[in-house]
């Protein structure tokens, strides 16, 4: 079985790093924000194409909505692309992401306490 790591990133936002092997996941906390929580499982590739599956958890009591982006560099300035909205004590469907490599970094910011893009959070 591979190994799965969590990296962290500075400046409100949360990365993860993962490389695993299609089994279930444990959850994993994203470092910056402790009630929002991530599994990420490699499902194999499809040609050159590395297939994953995600989904978050939310232990917030309240809803809240984030943006995530799944890569494979760790930067900075890495925009995050996608934007979820997910109901208080939740678990969001599971969404298939390609990738061109099997080592990814799961970035998650912009963390509001609504289900609008707006009064974000810091880190925690």
């Amino acid at each position: 079985m591979k190994n799965f790591w969590i990296a962290i990133l500075l400046l409100s936002c949360a990365t993860g790093f993962s490389q695993t092997d299609g089994t279930q996941q444990e959850w994993e906390k994203t470092s910056c924000y402790s009630k929002i929580s991530f599994q990420l499982v490699h499902q194999g590739t499809n040609g050159t194409r590395h297939l994953w599956k995600i989904r978050f958890k939310n232990d917030y009591e309240s809803i809240i909505s984030f943006n995530y982006h799944i890569d494979n560099q760790n930067t900075d300035n890495q925009p995050t692309t996608h934007r979820k909205i997910l109901y208080p004590k939740s678990v969001s469907a599971e969404q298939e992401i390609y990738t061109d490599t099997e080592n990814v970094f799961i970035i998650v910011d912009k963390v509001s306490l609504s289900p609008y893009p707006q009064n974000f959070i810091n880190c925690e």
